[in-house]
């Protein structure tokens, strides 16, 4: 399933932010991630990415990433932006393994009643 997944990180905030958000991502799935830049920053990994060289929206920040996996045929995706941070190393696979139930899914970012910076939650919508 590892193979299967696909990380894109949105990249617009800073430095430090870019730096932790790479490094919370489980070594196993490093190979997975897709950065894309609207910013000066460098990556701490060696991942491929693409840097846009003006502003652009998010939309086209996500498109780009969207491609890059459909090139490579990844069956899971999952989307966050470089002020995120993992901190659970079986998050992405709990997510699989609770999305494979339902329909189409999306996960979402804080909520209220949980305080990490990315929780295990799944938030399922129907297509």
């Amino acid at each position: 399933m590892k193979e299967d997944i696909g990380i894109g990180i949105i990249d617009v905030y800073s430095q430090l932010e870019l730096t932790q958000c790479l490094e919370s991502i489980p070594k196993d799935l490093q190979k997975n991630i897709f950065l894309v830049s609207n910013t000066k920053n460098k990556s701490v990994l060696n991942v491929p990415y693409y840097r846009f060289e003006r502003e652009v929206s998010f939309a086209s920040m996500r498109n780009r990433i969207l491609s890059h996996f459909r090139l490579q045929n990844k069956k899971f995706l999952f989307l966050m932006f470089s002020n995120f941070a993992i901190t659970e190393n079986t998050f992405f696979e709990d997510a699989v393994k609770t999305a494979s139930n339902f329909g189409t899914w999306c996960m979402t970012g804080r909520s209220e009643e949980h305080t990490s910076e990315l929780q295990s939650r799944v938030d399922i919508s129907y297509a």
